[in-house]
């Protein structure tokens, strides 16, 4: 029979794999480097939140969890430093919008 620590770790588990799943779709759908840059920079890291969490509640206070936040707290300020890096690059280089982004960014421009 599953405790209640293990159904609670489950479920931060799942919610993690729930938003790994979602950046994946998002990276291979979306239209342009941007957009995939934003999705990838974002839903990654709350997907690791999750993932982390639901590991240091399995494993309880041990010296595992202790390594599992280390490497949760670096990647969750290399993460979107190295994507809004990579954007800022592609912009000042000259990278361009995809067409319907372009559109869709200049008819939420005009409704403001």
């Amino acid at each position: 029979m599953l405790t209640v620590r293990e159904i609670i770790s489950a479920c931060f588990l799942f919610a993690g794999l729930f938003f790994c799943v979602i950046t994946s779709i998002g990276i291979s759908r979306l239209p342009d480097f941007y957009s995939r840059c934003h999705t990838s920079g974002n839903s990654e890291t709350i997907g690791l939140l999750l993932t982390c969490t639901g590991f240091i509640i399995n494993t309880g206070f041990h010296i595992l969890s202790v390594k599992i936040a280390i490497l949760f707290i670096l990647v969750c300020i290399c993460n979107p430093i190295g994507t809004h890096i990579l954007a800022r690059t592609a912009y000042q280089t000259g990278y361009k919008m995809s067409v319907s982004s372009r559109k869709e960014a200049d008819h939420a421009d005009s409704n403001h």
